[in-house]
């Protein structure tokens, strides 16, 4: 899957901006 550790933290850190911007677009009573 990734080649690197650079690759897993660079993908983790993607993941991480994506679902942080993600959540703070939801409706205030939508989340989890």
């Amino acid at each position: 899957p990734w080649k690197s550790v650079e690759s897993l933290e660079w993908e983790t850190q993607k993941w991480v901006t994506w679902f942080n911007h993600q959540r703070l677009l939801e409706p205030i009573g939508n989340r989890p």
